[in-house]
């Protein structure tokens, strides 16, 4: 069976790609920001891509598919590119596209790799989250966002549930927001460290970070250190208070501050929960809610002078 081509045409509302009857349309950034594949009848069903568009330089990177022949912007398996007649068409049209998008912008979403494409979409229907990342570009507001999405997954999000996402990412504080996404408690030192931490990170990784700088010795090394690796705070350094002689209840006392007094059948079942788990990231959760109930259940000092 002869391999059809990819055909690219841009209009005033968005960019169609089409093989034989296959299509997606891509919304341009100046008209409805967005992805569909096209069915029979012109049905359309959402698409949320995510090959890279831009490099980090803002300078668009998807051409290089669209030029080499071996697939068009969305990946329909066993195809190729037959006519190199319009291989010039085809990358102008999708240069174009692309440009449309505000290069502050492009520029901004450039280091976030597969969620680009989200987080411009977000960006086109949230002004307020389209302002953090552009106005935070040198500083840290990209690896937030980042941190944001890690944990809340927005791919797997409806549309409305991202857009609320990207307007608590535009308004809430940051502690907070990565707090509540994360259900791990985020001190002040670990947003701050954040903006140092290199490295393709996981949920298991920034769940380290925060706990680890709960103790103060840690957030002192991390301050003279001029970037924070993914080596520094793996989640290795957990493992050996449970497969120890040492108990697994100081796990929760990072701090080295003490823990309020616990009764004998919290200390079990505290100890069974975090030798149960299956994984480090499970075992850095579990960690931070034994932790928070713990310090929450303590009932608050009395005055050190009796009042009169």
């Amino acid at each position: 069976m002869r391999a059809q081509a990819w055909r690219y045409e841009l209009d005033d509302d968005e960019l169609i790609e089409r093989l034989g009857s296959m299509s997606c349309a891509y919304g341009r950034w100046d008209r409805a920001f967005s992805a569909w594949i096209v069915g029979a009848g012109g049905a359309r069903g959402v698409l949320t891509p995510t090959w890279t568009i831009v490099a980090p330089d803002g300078e668009p990177t998807c051409l290089e598919a669209v030029a080499r022949a071996a697939r068009g912007l969305f990946t329909w398996p066993g195809v190729a590119w037959l006519d190199a007649d319009e291989t010039a068409h085809a990358v102008a049209a999708v240069r174009e596209y692309v440009e449309i998008i505000p290069a502050e912008l492009r520029r901004a979403v450039g280091p976030l790799g597969d969620a680009q494409w989200v987080t411009l979409e977000l960006a086109a229907q949230v002004p307020a989250f389209a302002a953090l990342l552009v106005s935070d570009r040198d500083t840290w507001g990209q690896r937030f966002v980042s941190a944001c999405f890690t944990f809340a997954t927005p791919e797997r999000l409806s549309k409305e549930r991202r857009v609320e996402l990207a307007k608590a990412i535009a308004s809430e504080g940051r502690r907070e927001l990565l707090g509540r996404l994360s259900g791990t408690e985020w001190p002040a030192a670990a947003v701050r460290a954040l903006a140092r931490l290199e490295g393709e990170w996981s949920a298991s990784d920034l769940d380290a970070l925060a706990l680890r700088c709960i103790d103060p010795q840690q957030v002192r090394s991390f301050a003279h250190a001029r970037s924070i690796t993914l080596d520094m705070l793996g989640v290795r350094w957990l493992r050996p208070w449970l497969d120890g002689d040492r108990s697994a209840l100081g796990l929760l006392d990072w701090d080295g501050a003490g823990l309020p007094p616990i009764s004998d059948e919290l200390t079990t079942r505290i100890a069974a929960s975090l030798r149960s788990a299956a994984s480090d990231e499970q075992l850095l959760r579990l960690a931070a809610k034994w932790r928070r109930r713990v310090l929450i259940a303590a009932p608050f000092p009395p005055p050190p002078f009796p009042g009169g």
